[in-house]
């Protein structure tokens, strides 16, 4: 394991603390600042892989590549959105997760990783879990 989550360092901040600090990061540009908002996130980060990921040997990978994802989400983060960090960040740290699965998927085409959607749909059903079979992602037109 790349690092010791259970340590006091990598505790969640509440809304009102990670603005707080939020607020001075933007002012400072303090690199402790930084990276005591990403530590504290970090659990998150292996919470999703884990739901993701089922082989103890690639959860070191994976969770680098979602730490990437944090850190992208960190870096288009504003404080005019009304939510912390990690709930603007879920989209990143997965979109790395699936980018890092797609890149071993094409060294190993029989692993399939199956995930769910965490929102409800258009029309009100129940999210379904899907398999992802493909290796490359469309981008719709605007």
């Amino acid at each position: 394991m790349l690092i010791e989550l259970s340590s006091k360092e990598y505790e969640p901040i509440s809304k009102e603390e990670e603005r707080i600090l939020f607020t001075n990061y933007f002012e400072t540009k303090d690199q402790k600042i930084r990276e005591k908002i990403l530590r504290s996130n970090y659990r998150f980060v292996m919470y999703i892989v884990r739901r993701y990921v089922k082989r103890q040997d690639q959860i070191d990978d994976y969770f680098s590549e979602g730490c990437i994802g944090l850190l992208r989400a960190f870096e288009k983060f504003t404080l005019d959105r009304d939510v912390k960090l990690i709930s603007y960040a879920v989209f990143w740290i997965k979109q790395r997760i699936f980018l890092q699965f797609n890149l071993e998927k094409e060294q190993d085409p029989d692993d399939i990783i199956q995930f769910s959607l965490d929102r409800q749909n258009c029309d009100d059903e129940n999210a379904e879990t899907i398999e992802i079979v493909q290796t490359t992602f469309e981008c719709p037109e605007q």
